[in-house]
């Protein structure tokens, strides 16, 4: 109700009779792991006074499918909404700026994510913020003012056919795209200076990579095991690693 202004820790978890929470514009601050393993929850709003989803809020909510987000929510944090199963279709708010590791991870269970529509303001994707949502499928727009794609953040998401990244992207990190089984063709925009160790690792339909003159530094093994990789021209000078395109057998540069 209007006036509540705190949620402590814990203090819906596991109610399992819980369906739909509606969180008033009164509320400032949301308890880690509030609402954590509440199995029939279905539907979440949040009122104007939140900025920050708490670590563990949401996390296990297994029948969790509509969020609607404020646009007062700046971060989220890890493990928010992670192992929430049932949920296929995300939209985030354009007043959210970074996403911390593994807010929407599938860690344990089965997934039904099958599109996010990212905010115009996002800049951070932290590490295994969207790992392993194996039916995330078709072309992933990231947003215009994205920076930094942390370590392993789409690891496993083994439908996404292709990536269109945004022109202020620097950094691809360790395992971000790992074993992104669909992907075909990849175009790098001219402000990325490095690419992380496994980057795209066992990319294994990958044919085509187009790199920027930004670029500085490819890490280890960062296209290991692209057994269908031809076409991968980058500028004299740039630090590649030995294994960096260790088992591609088909690479012609």
């Amino acid at each position: 109700q209007e006036g509540l202004l705190t949620i402590a820790n814990d203090a819906f978890s596991n109610c399992t009779s819980l369906k739909s929470i509606t969180l008033p514009n009164s509320l400032t601050t949301l308890g880690e792991s509030a609402f954590q393993d509440d199995s029939a929850l279905e539907s979440v709003q949040f009122g104007n006074g939140i900025t920050e989803v708490s670590a563990h809020a949401f996390e296990s909510c297994s029948s969790l499918t509509s969020i609607t987000f404020s646009e007062s929510i700046q971060r989220i944090r890890e493990n928010a909404f992670a192992d929430c199963s049932a949920l296929k279709k995300l939209t985030l708010p354009n007043s959210l700026t970074q996403i911390d590791s593994k807010a929407f991870c599938a860690i344990h269970s089965e997934t039904s994510l099958r599109s996010i529509s990212f905010g115009s303001g996002l800049q951070e994707i932290g590490p295994y913020a969207f790992a392993f949502h194996t039916k995330l499928a078709g072309i992933l727009t990231l947003p215009e003012q994205l920076t930094t794609i942390g370590d392993y953040a789409f690891s496993g998401c083994s439908s996404i056919t292709q990536l269109q990244f945004p022109n202020g992207l620097q950094s691809i990190q360790k395992g971000a795209f790992q074993n992104c089984s669909e992907l075909r063709a990849i175009s790098l925009p001219n402000t990325v200076t490095t690419l992380g160790e496994s980057a795209f690792e066992n990319c294994n339909n990958l044919e085509e990579v187009i790199f920027p003159d930004s670029l500085e530094e490819i890490g280890q093994e960062a296209f290991i095991n692209c057994v269908n990789l031809k076409s991968a021209v980058y500028k004299k000078g740039v630090k590649v690693d030995p294994t960096s395109f260790k088992g591609c057998i088909q690479l012609e540069r």
